[in-house]
């Protein structure tokens, strides 16, 4: 017996100590957004270009803080007012950003640049299609998915119907993806926006309402196609 319990404790500490469970995933602090120009707004324009050849290594906090800040995040303008970096009709962002690692499912929450843990696990795939799944896609450190929730229209002042709400979420989500890919060049990363999304397998991973829809995907990582500095 006591053979027994000296085991149950030694195959205890193993697991406990072990890296997949050191490494669990969880809610994760994002640093302030490091917003360095190593190339011209002109020149990122020029070179700007979808990549598939991404590589699965991961990302640092401060390159993700980088990315989701440019796809969601708040910025002081030169007045000292705060804004979001992108503009969405009548001050409503109906647009949410998930966050999809290898770890987990993330919500960005750009109020407190942080990134909501949803669900554990390594959900990638579900940002691809299933009957045509994208490898590139599976193996990027990070695919962004956006989202739009009409929930966000009952603060509105200015309601309008349902059409008009997600013509003005696809342009909020199209200035968002544009952000990032600028982001994501200029720091010599490579990019791709996808609209190959197994919507139900996601819906599902991501526990979203039946007030939120799926409306893209955006594949981000190190690219050896895209040019360093």
């Amino acid at each position: 017996m006591k053979k027994f319990f000296a085991s149950a404790i030694l195959t205890a500490a193993v697991i406990l100590t072990s890296p997949a469970f050191c490494a669990a995933a969880s809610d994760i602090s994002l640093p302030a957004p490091s917003i360095t120009r190593t190339k011209s707004l002109g020149e990122v324009m020029r070179e700007r270009q979808s990549s598939r050849d991404i590589s699965g290594e991961p990302l640092s906090k401060q390159e993700l803080a980088n990315i989701l800040w440019a796809a969601n995040g708040i910025t002081k303008r030169f007045n000292g007012s705060e804004g979001h970096v992108n503009p969405a009709a009548l001050g409503i962002y109906s647009v949410d950003v998930y966050a999809v690692t290898a770890e987990g499912i993330y919500l960005y929450q750009p109020d407190k640049n942080k990134l909501k843990l949803v669900t554990a696990g390594d959900y990638r795939a579900a940002t691809t299609s299933s009957r045509h799944p994208q490898d590139f896609a599976i193996n990027a450190p990070l695919n962004l998915v956006y989202v739009e929730n009409s929930d966000a229209w009952k603060k509105s002042n200015h309601p309008v119907n349902a059409e008009r709400q997600a013509a003005f979420a696809n342009i909020a989500a199209g200035a968002m993806c544009q952000s990032v890919a600028l982001m994501a060049h200029n720091h010599g990363y490579g990019n791709c926006v996808r609209g190959s999304v197994d919507t139900d397998a996601f819906t599902k991973a991501a526990k979203l309402s039946n007030t939120q829809k799926i409306l893209f995907a955006q594949s981000v990582g190190d690219s050896a196609n895209v040019a360093k500095g």
